[in-house]
């Protein structure tokens, strides 16, 4: 999957609000005006902000915003069932350390 189908379809938003921007984290994109051409810029790195990153209110309060959380909602739910039916679950867990990983 390119970067700007990423984008489009809501999962770099998603990622972003769900996981990384309560560790202080964002994955960043540039897109190029003219072209449309969209690159990976970088992460940004605010983990010494206690309350992490948020979005702006009026990013979040758009149609746009609202369909790419409900598209990355609907993959999940679309995945959910065939991953518990296969392996038990839907995140997969860290097993627990062994006795003789601990030191």
């Amino acid at each position: 999957m390119g970067l700007k189908r990423f984008m489009d379809s809501g999962l770099l938003q998603e990622v972003n609000r769900e996981f990384l921007h309560p560790l202080g984290l964002a994955l960043s994109l540039k897109i190029n005006k003219s072209t449309g051409a969209v690159k990976f810029q970088g992460i940004w790195d605010a983990r010494h902000d206690p309350e992490g990153i948020i979005f702006n209110e009026p990013e979040l309060d758009t149609d746009d915003a609202r369909a790419k959380a409900a598209n990355v909602f609907k993959m999940r739910q679309e995945k959910a069932p065939a991953r518990v039916a296969a392996l038990g679950y839907i995140i997969q867990q860290i097993p627990p350390a062994k006795k003789s990983d601990r030191a």
